[in-house]
């Protein structure tokens, strides 16, 4: 009697992590007794004589994937295409038998559909979509599964095997206790947590409380941001996430190392629409900003320069502001630095990502408040020099040095223009000498077909001239 059984370990990443394994479930599926086949006869020749039919359907293990919320048993992952099909023991094998064993085979089908059925039908939860963020550099995302294959009972005990989030095995997701259905988050939405993050060691290297995040701000790691909403409110699971998706090669110095895996176990607390900035005080619209401003800067440094631009582009929705010619009051200076702030490291950001267009607007949005701002004159100085406007940044340079005259930084940069706008006046005086020579070239080459032509014609005639004044000699001497 086969007995069918699942493990709880993640079969596409086995290598990931040492963790116990899940609930185990033992379902023993009783097999068709196999009847001797030594015998002549086949069964299509007694279907035939007893005019016999039957649907030979085969069902694939796939079809019985997913774990039904009733009980919390996965399904028995049966192929009826396993099982042999039924022979006579003889040629005068009794109708009747046949037609039994008939029966049990499609009461067994039948039976399977029913399972399959219900559980497709439990385990249709309400889809999940992450668009890509309207930022003129899209960050692809990979695409979150629809129905995932991890459900549960709700009665506060773990029912889920492995959920592999993206297919490739790079973020795996568990359930360890329960939340309430359909009360996921989505994009957009704040959500509180209780974090924890170990390594394969088991060590702690991260831990959170009541920790609030906008979903799709780029506020934690990738693995997160595509896990957490597929996770119920009030629901703990256990995350595991690959270093791609975490920290990367550069790992997080001192405590994540590079091309670290890194286990997590979240506690999804709570849900809540992100409140509009107009409902915000001045104050809160700087923390808000602020903060994210500083993670802005955390991907910045780490080279992520897309992740920054998602980052510093929110934090501009907080800190800008209708009236910004109106800067009487201290809050509002403040919340206006700020502002200017981001869009100089957004502009910076732009122009590591070679979107000149884009980095150019942002700094002329500080210089337009700030005419003298030297950060944003050097860096759109830098800028217009990479777009080839060599003139435009020399004339940026030296209006930034002229403010500060004592920055080595300055000095360089424009040493380093200027001298590259002597090469380019080189570069094209050599281009307009050569295109002067070939124009000189063909005048002369003009000239020399004319006299060519002149001194044939020249030649021509004065033989014709001799000729006559020959035969008029020769003739008149007659």
């Amino acid at each position: 009697m086969p007995t069918i059984s699942t493990e709880g370990t993640p079969s596409a990443s086995p290598d990931l992590f040492d963790t116990e394994a899940g609930p185990e479930s033992g379902v023993e599926v009783e097999a068709l007794s196999e009847i001797n086949i030594s015998q002549a006869d086949s069964l299509k020749q007694v279907r035939d004589r007893d005019n016999i039919r039957s649907d030979n359907r085969t069902m694939t293990s796939s079809d019985f994937d997913l774990e039904g919320l009733s009980g919390g048993v996965v399904a028995p992952r049966m192929n009826l295409s396993n099982v042999e099909h039924i022979k006579p023991t003889s040629s005068q094998m009794e109708r009747a038998e046949v037609s039994e064993k008939l029966d049990q085979i499609t009461a067994a089908e039948q039976l399977l559909e029913e399972d399959v059925f219900h559980s497709l039908e439990d385990a249709s939860l309400e889809d999940i979509e992450l668009k890509p963020t309207n930022q003129f550099d899209e960050v692809a995302m990979p695409t979150i599964p629809t129905i995932p294959t991890v459900v549960g009972d709700g009665d506060g005990e773990a029912r889920g095997d492995w959920l592999d989030v993206i297919g490739s095995g790079d973020i795996m997701k568990r359930v360890v206790l329960c939340g309430a259905k359909h009360t996921r988050p989505h994009r957009g939405q704040v959500v509180t947590v209780n974090l924890k993050g170990y390594l394969e060691d088991e060590m702690e290297v991260e831990c959170l409380e009541d920790f609030s995040f906008t979903l799709g701000d780029a506020e934690v790691v990738q693995g997160l941001e595509l896990a957490i909403p597929l996770m119920d409110k009030k629901e703990t699971a256990t995350i595991l996430v690959k270093a791609r998706f975490a920290y990367g090669e550069l790992g997080r110095e001192p405590d994540i190392p590079s091309n670290a895996n890194i286990k997590y176990t979240i506690e999804l607390v709570e849900v809540f629409d992100e409140p509009t900035v107009e409902s915000l005080s001045i104050c809160e619209r700087m923390r808000i900003g602020s903060g994210k401003k500083d993670r802005g800067n955390f991907w910045f440094t780490r080279g992520d320069f897309s992740q920054a631009i998602v980052c510093y582009r929110r934090a501009l929705e907080f800190l800008d502001d209708d009236n910004s010619n109106v800067i009487s009051d201290g809050s509002l200076q403040q919340l206006l630095e700020d502002r200017l702030k981001v869009y100089n490291n957004l502009a910076l950001a732009q122009l590591k990502v070679d979107a000149f267009d884009a980095a150019i607007i942002s700094v002329d949005n500080v210089i337009r408040i700030q005419p003298d701002n030297v950060k944003a004159l050097f860096r759109k100085g830098k800028i217009l020099a990479a777009q080839g406007n060599t003139d435009e940044a020399i004339a940026c340079m030296r209006r930034a040095l002229k403010l500060e005259p004592d920055t080595k930084i300055i000095h360089a940069e424009l040493a380093r223009l200027q001298s590259q706008k002597t090469q380019e006046n080189a570069s094209e005086r050599e281009l307009y000498r050569k295109m002067l020579g070939e124009q000189r070239h063909l005048v002369r080459s003009k000239r020399s077909s004319k006299f060519k032509v002149w001194g044939s014609f020249l030649g021509g005639l004065a033989a014709v001239v001799v000729g006559i004044f020959a035969y008029r000699q020769y003739h008149g001497g007659w």
